[in-house]
């Protein structure tokens, strides 16, 4: 237990240590199309229009706003 909690006091000093929430989930529709939660597009600020990226890394998908 003590190793532990020192191993998260030691990411948590280094900035590594990183909170994941999930903000909603979204069903995969006939199309293949896909709604963004509303809660998603209020933090984000996603509109109608705006291009997304969908970014492989380490096995996982994100997806970002793009900023072009």
């Amino acid at each position: 237990m003590v190793i532990l909690i020192r191993v998260i006091v030691f990411f948590v000093k280094v900035g590594i240590f990183m909170v994941k929430k999930v903000l909603g989930n979204s069903k995969i529709g006939r199309r293949f199309q896909i709604t963004i939660p509303k809660e998603v597009r209020e933090i984000f600020l996603f509109k109608e229009g705006d291009i997304v990226l969908f970014i492989k890394e380490n096995g996982k998908l994100t997806l970002t706003k793009s900023s072009i």
